[in-house]
């Protein structure tokens, strides 16, 4: 997300938004038709794609549309906030149903149409928007998503592997270590992914993103649900 958002400011913010789709729609067909579980694993990761850039470039999208009026920004910012929990609580609900009353593939499926639509009317009703100059920090983007995807997987199997074992005590130092040369780029880097000082200048920044790492199960949130 941290590198869709920069894509954004580079490239354009409705460029990004209607790559992330194509990429999650695509993705979807395959996990839908996936013949194997290999193939449902690399689909799902597409998907995880697909999303990270449409998340930040939706949110450029609507900063854009109403900069110019604080009173509708506050409305939509509220609007589009509401919409990511929203749709995680849906996504399970729906997804139960479909998966009872159809079939597991449908879960996937089911974003075609809807990525269709919104490929279509993006390219109708939104603006292009600002492009900046600059360059893209990929060795930070790397560093940072090997650091957060180790700690996932680490968390995820520590139960069956256990928590001290050589695997799970490996996993969580790669993700310390790869964490750490991601913060020791950014300081160096004269094109941040994130800025590092708006943690202590921010007021509660820090405190809400911890809160959400324990609200949001990691892997969540992929797709449409």
């Amino acid at each position: 997300m941290l590198l869709g958002r920069r894509l954004s400011d580079i490239l354009g913010s409705k460029r990004i938004f209607i790559m992330g789709f194509v990429v999650l729609t695509l993705s979807s067909v395959l996990a839908g038709i996936a013949p194997t579980i290999e193939v449902l694993i690399i689909a799902r990761i597409l998907q995880g794609i697909g999303a990270a850039l449409i998340a930040p470039s939706a949110l450029s999208i609507v900063m854009n549309l109403f900069a110019s009026n604080k009173s509708e920004m506050n409305k939509a910012m509220g609007i589009w906030g509401a919409g990511a929990p929203a749709g995680g609580t849906a996504g399970v609900f729906l997804g139960s149903i479909i998966t009872a009353w159809l079939d597991w593939p449908w879960v996937f499926l089911i974003n075609v149409p809807i990525g269709i639509a919104v490929l279509f009317l993006v390219s109708k009703l939104i603006p292009q928007g600002e492009r900046k100059k600059g360059y893209i920090d990929i060795l930070g983007a790397l560093t940072v998503t090997v650091s957060l995807a180790l700690l996932v997987y680490s968390i995820v199997t520590a139960n069956e592997v256990g928590w001290l074992s050589m695997q799970t005590v490996s996993l969580l130092a790669g993700s310390i270590v790869s964490m750490a040369a991601f913060i020791a780029i950014e300081k160096k880097s004269k094109m941040l992914l994130i800025p590092l000082h708006i943690f202590k200048t921010t007021k509660n920044l820090l405190s809400s993103n911890v809160i959400m790492c324990f609200l949001v199960p990691p892997g969540y949130r992929c797709g449409f649900s």
